[in-house]
């Protein structure tokens, strides 16, 4: 089988209320009662979430810049939010590898040539996909288990240029 996955959920806290300035202060700094740090926020996040992307607020993650060599392996954790709109994942370039949801389904864009994966899940998953360049097959893997596996006519391809991004697609976000 392909990577493995756990049910585990870390106990992650993110949460503070701000002042009128915008900051909210950490009482207790190294033990002390009387010293304090101030911090800016610069989204609200939820309990146990690692992070959030939210199209209304352009929210994304910009990578580096690097090619995939022939045969990689590609891995996200993911829980979406909404299964039905347009969610980008992860993405490389136009039409160079987009990793996204539309209408219940997980998709996959590769040197512009779009399938179908599976079905999008509502909950925390571990997503792998095999790539191997030399027969143009991809295998989709969730939690663990090979899901699908797709013929693609060319995996490989200069996709240097264009920044990976995750959460949303193109250079100016979007989704």
């Amino acid at each position: 089988n392909g990577p493995q996955f756990s049910d585990d959920t870390p106990n992650i806290q993110n949460a503070g209320m701000t002042d009128v300035g915008g900051f909210y202060a950490i009482e207790g700094v190294n033990y002390s009662q009387v010293q304090t740090f101030t911090a800016t926020p610069s989204k609200v996040f939820y309990s146990n979430y690692a992070l959030e992307f939210n199209s209304a607020y352009q929210s994304h993650v910009m990578l580096t810049d690097f090619d995939l060599p022939d045969s990689a392996t590609v891995e996200v954790v993911l829980q979406p939010f909404d299964i039905q709109n347009r969610q980008t994942i992860l993405n490389n370039g136009i039409g160079n590898f987009e990793l996204w949801i539309q209408s219940g389904q997980l998709k996959l864009t590769i040197n512009g040539q779009t399938q179908d994966l599976g079905p999008a899940l509502k909950s925390y998953q571990h997503l792998s996909l095999t790539l191997d360049g030399v027969n143009n097959v991809v295998k989709f893997y969730r939690n663990g288990n090979l899901e699908n596996t797709l013929n693609y006519t060319g995996i490989t391809g200069n996709w240097t240029g264009s920044p990976w991004m995750l959460g949303a697609r193109n250079a100016t976000p979007t989704d």
